[in-house]
């Protein structure tokens, strides 16, 4: 496979402040994943809060995908052995742990490695649209089609429906937890497909 390459816009704040003054200008740049980097369907890597670290799927020595994470300073990833069909990862507010999707599941990892932690299982074998880690210890996941969000403590348990399908709406999908905690913005789609028409709505 060819070297993968993304491109990444950092600030110290997150995007969703690009309103507000921030300690911090925009860094743009360019970061070569590596020849074993594995694009994702809708995702591919994710970055830490601080923008320092990477975390992606990349295909290990046995040819399995597994997640891999770097740090931007330094050029040879360190692949995260327990996370096999890894997908979707998504850091916790302080950066310490990796959050993923494998085996009908929800995991997470320690960004220095170690077994990984079963959250709760989605009940979804198909069709997973991403999580968000909110700083309350909460996980905000879309776990399929046909389901609205749902809320999972990020030391385990049980998933709770967080929002409601609205006429014409199949899935609630890529949330993303606000500054404060309050508000969780996310994508509702009208088909299983999704495609021009998906409309970006808030959760409170």
């Amino acid at each position: 496979m060819a070297a993968l390459t993304i491109a990444l816009a950092v600030t110290g704040s997150g995007w969703w402040r690009a309103t507000r003054p921030v300690d911090h200008p925009v860094t743009r740049l360019s970061v070569d994943l590596g020849r074993e980097a594995m694009t994702g369907f809708n995702l591919t890597a994710a970055i830490s809060p601080d923008g320092r670290r990477l975390v992606f799927p990349a295909r290990g020595p046995d040819g399995k995908q597994l997640l891999a994470t770097r740090l931007l300073d330094q050029a040879q990833p360190t692949l995260l052995p327990g996370t096999e069909h890894g997908s979707y990862p998504f850091f916790s507010p302080d950066g310490q742990w990796i959050g993923f999707f494998a085996s009908n599941q929800i995991r997470k990892i320690s960004i220095q490695g170690g077994a990984p932690v079963m959250l709760g299982s989605t009940s979804v074998s198909t069709s997973v649209f991403g999580a968000s880690w909110g700083r309350d210890g909460n996980i905000i996941a879309g776990t399929g089609n046909l389901v609205p969000l749902s809320r999972i403590p990020a030391v385990g348990g049980p998933l709770q429906r967080l929002t409601k399908l609205g006429p014409d709406e199949v899935s609630h999908r890529w949330p993303q937890v606000l500054p404060g905690g309050d508000v969780v913005l996310f994508t509702a789609t009208p088909t299983v497909s999704a495609g021009q028409d998906n409309t970006s709505k808030p959760c409170r």
